[in-house]
């Protein structure tokens, strides 16, 4: 079970992770499962909103991908930050975006996603 503190952070950190993907604020709400006006108050930094059990542990499965990617791509910022936006023709993607694959799959594909780069990075 997470702190609130914990959960605080993650709540923070999407905005954040999700901007340096360059996901705009539609797609933002629609993988977090929010409406519009709650996630841009997430955005803006209400400590009013707040993220389900669910929604924070996609966010921590997106900080997972994130790490793996980077080392993944080490030294290649920038396909660290496309990448959500490239159509991928791996097992999991089929020839979709992997921010395609997220709002549609939610937490179960998030997850999924993870373990997939994580075993990528364990070889």
């Amino acid at each position: 079970m997470m702190t609130e503190d914990e959960k605080a952070a993650l709540t923070r950190t999407a905005p954040r992770l999700l901007k340096t993907w360059g996901v705009g604020d539609a797609d933002a709400a629609r993988l977090l499962r929010l409406p519009d006006a709650e996630w841009k108050a997430i955005k803006s930094g209400n400590d009013d909103c707040q993220l389900t059990d669910d929604q924070l542990q996609l966010v921590g499965a997106l900080v997972g991908t994130h790490g793996a990617l980077k080392i993944i791509f080490a030294g290649e910022a920038d396909r660290v930050s496309s990448w959500v936006h490239a159509a991928n023709s791996g097992p999991i993607m089929q020839g979709r975006t992997p921010i395609e694959v997220l709002i549609e799959g939610g937490l179960p594909e998030a997850m999924r996603i993870r373990s997939y780069l994580e075993a990528e990075v364990a070889g």
